[in-house]
């Protein structure tokens, strides 16, 4: 009977079920990208890629929270471009959706830096077979390269969900 616990579980759901994918796609795809980088880059784009993890929470939240206050950077330059004033923190359904951006923001690096380490195993004869046998790059990765790392899709995903679940409590 209490419509805040409620409120909070229907939550906690719309956020494991939005960010998890997000976080698992936004991962596997910066790690594509870094591991085609070149070489000299990498170290670069791995450093930039991680600075959500590096940041404490309550530093990266309270950034969060003070770019999207009503006549901070983000709402300023929207009305800058005309789409009006946007009252970001206003209603319920915009704070959640910031929630569920900061939660992706904040989770992708695990994935990255898990798929990327995976990426750094595929068997390179693997994908010069594929190669050769005329396969798209596209369909290299979705038919050797994630075959590869299921295992690595498979722990990014439970270790998110365990993660994920916490944010019961401080909506509560």
């Amino acid at each position: 009977t209490n419509l805040d616990f409620w409120s909070a579980l229907e939550f906690t759901m719309i956020y494991v079920i939005a960010t998890t994918p997000l976080m698992v796609g936004i991962g596997f795809l910066l790690a594509l990208a870094v591991n085609r980088a070149t070489e000299g880059l990498k170290g670069s784009l791995i450093f930039v890629s991680l600075l959500p993890m590096i940041a404490t929470p309550v530093v990266s939240s309270l950034a969060v929270y003070w770019l999207f206050l009503d006549n901070a950077i983000v709402a300023t330059v929207l009305r800058e471009l005309g789409l009006g004033q946007v009252y970001f923190l206003k209603d319920a359904l915009t704070i959640r959706l910031l929630i569920i951006a900061y939660g992706v923001w904040y989770a992708a690096p695990f994935a990255f830096i898990i798929l990327y380490a995976g990426l750094q195993t595929v068997p390179k004869e693997s994908l010069e077979a594929a190669r050769v046998d005329g396969a798209t790059r596209w369909q290299a990765i979705r038919l050797v390269t994630i075959p590869h790392l299921m295992p690595l899709f498979a722990v990014v995903v439970l270790i998110h969900l365990m993660d994920a679940y916490r944010v019961f409590e401080p909506i509560l």
